[in-house]
């Protein structure tokens, strides 16, 4: 695994979307609270936002959650989609094959729903290189995600929530 992967940084510029609970739409609360969740791309102990770079993956992640906990959509009610405006820097690029081979990590360890181990080695050096994010194919098998290391954004980069909808789920389910 590169630890100067270079070949695999890329910047970030753009819109993106995230289906949340409206308690979690202060981006610090939230980073906060998943240091103490581990997650894909955040191990225990570091916190990372997750947001979809199209509308329709963040509803399909919701979505895969609450077939992955045996639930309905709408047990998940309140949902806001948050609307974020995001300018990275330093993002390393695993939607792109060439670097997931750099990198050592498979399609497979992407979509994993149990053993985040290899993400978690990965996201380690790419925090500790200065990478503000992972860019990723969504698990859902369409789409791509962006886990974003909000604590350690570079200057110059920001993630700022635009717009919240309440997402009816009754509608979306």
């Amino acid at each position: 695994m590169p630890s100067e992967g270079r070949a695999a940084e890329r910047g970030f510029r753009g819109i993106a979307y995230r289906a949340t609970h409206p308690d979690y739409e202060d981006l610090d609360r939230t980073i906060e609270f998943s240091s103490r969740y581990p997650g894909r791309f955040n191990p225990f102990g570091y916190g990372a936002v997750y947001v979809a770079l199209e509308r329709g993956t963040a509803i399909a992640e919701l979505k895969r959650r609450a077939e992955k906990l045996g639930r309905e959509l709408k047990a998940f009610a309140p949902r806001a989609l948050l609307t974020l405006d995001v300018a990275l820097r330093q993002v390393l690029d695993l939607s792109d094959a060439t670097v997931r081979a750099e990198w050592d990590i498979s399609l497979d360890d992407l979509r994993t729903e149990y053993d985040y181990e290899r993400c978690h080695e990965v996201a380690q050096v790419a925090r500790r290189d200065g990478y503000e994010g992972i860019r990723f194919p969504s698990a859902t098998g369409e789409g791509v995600n962006l886990a974003i290391f909000y604590d350690q954004l570079h200057t110059g980069s920001y993630v700022v929530v635009q717009a919240s909808e309440e997402l009816d789920l009754d509608r979306n389910g």
